[in-house]
């Protein structure tokens, strides 16, 4: 009787421990997710409104869905060999970086469809992948490529984005 006691004992210790353990992770991952910064890039296409009519515009988003602010110093496309296409001539509907996004908060940049048709010929490639680049040089990538509108129907519907999770 006194095996069959110590036993049950340390059993129910036991699983005591791999319960407080279970207990003590999901804990320490809730908080941890909590407590980064996460921004997420989207990219897509779209018609500018102006006094002068429509442009045909790339947009780039970054919006910050973590809980704390991020700031945000840079953005462009990175072609398929890596160089790095930045615009020369952004837009001014598009945010001023360095731009610090509160939590819920988002920045658009917008790139006219000829400017990025120009820049894609010249770094000889026919698509991109927009990136954001927020502190300590880190850059956040959408998932796909953007290509010039010709080809987006054939390519892809909809709109693309990248999640990534930056420690602040």
């Amino acid at each position: 009787m006194g095996d069959s006691a110590f036993e049950i004992a340390a059993f129910v210790t036991a699983s005591a421990g791999v319960v407080l353990v279970v207990l003590f992770v999901g804990w320490y991952v809730a908080v941890r997710r909590r407590s980064v910064s996460r921004l997420k890039v989207s990219d897509g296409h779209g018609v500018l409104l102006g006094a002068d009519g429509g442009e045909l515009v790339i947009i780039v988003r970054a919006e910050n869905i973590g809980s704390l602010p991020i700031e945000v110093t840079g953005w462009g496309f990175r072609s398929k060999r890596g160089r790095v296409l930045v615009p020369a001539d952004p837009l001014p509907a598009s945010t001023q970086v360095p731009v610090v996004l509160q939590p819920g908060e988002d920045a658009s940049f917008f790139v006219p469809m000829r400017d990025f048709e120009r820049a894609l010929r010249d770094a000889e490639t026919s698509s991109a992948r927009p990136f954001v680049t927020v502190i300590a040089r880190t850059d956040v990538r959408a998932r796909h490529r953007v290509r010039p509108v010709a080809t987006v129907a054939v390519a892809r519907n909809g709109t693309e984005s990248a999640r990534a999770d930056i420690d602040v």
